[in-house]
């Protein structure tokens, strides 16, 4: 098993990023090989994946802390793999994420991979904080 850390600054408030990260359904808009996933029950999502060619579809673990701002998640039945994802904040519009992955597999790209889901999720973050203060404000501002 390896253990693999990224951390990164995003521009956004963390609530807002924390938010956005902790929706099921917004995980297939920033890992790659998630089709689709919807919660089933407190703490457990259903996934749909493609890794390596294989399809598969899964419950997994996926529980939430507001308070800490921490989402951890895991495979059921293998317990190597897992994760934790952490939104700190830095400042009123400006935060850290730190993620971390434990993996029974590593083909050298976990890094790239990471910083890719990152950057994906924070323009899908900033996406929707957007479209929301434009539905608060009936509009674009112009």
């Amino acid at each position: 098993m390896t253990s693999h850390q990224y951390e990164a600054p995003v521009d956004l408030p963390a609530e807002q990023l924390f938010r956005y990260v902790a929706d099921p359904a917004n995980l297939p808009r920033f890992l790659t090989v998630v089709s689709e996933a919807r919660a089933t029950a407190p703490d457990r999502v259903q996934v749909t994946a493609d890794v390596d060619g294989h399809h598969s579809e899964v419950e997994a673990r996926f529980s939430t802390d507001e308070a800490t701002r921490t989402i951890r998640w895991g495979s059921p039945g293998h317990d190597e793999y897992h994760g934790e994802f952490v939104v700190h904040e830095v400042a009123v519009d400006s935060s850290r994420v730190v993620v971390q992955l434990s993996t029974p597999h590593d083909d050298g790209n976990v890094e790239r991979e990471l910083a890719e889901a990152v950057a994906a999720l924070t323009q899908g973050a900033a996406a929707q904080t957007d479209a929301e203060r434009a539905d608060q404000q009936d509009g674009w501002a112009g």
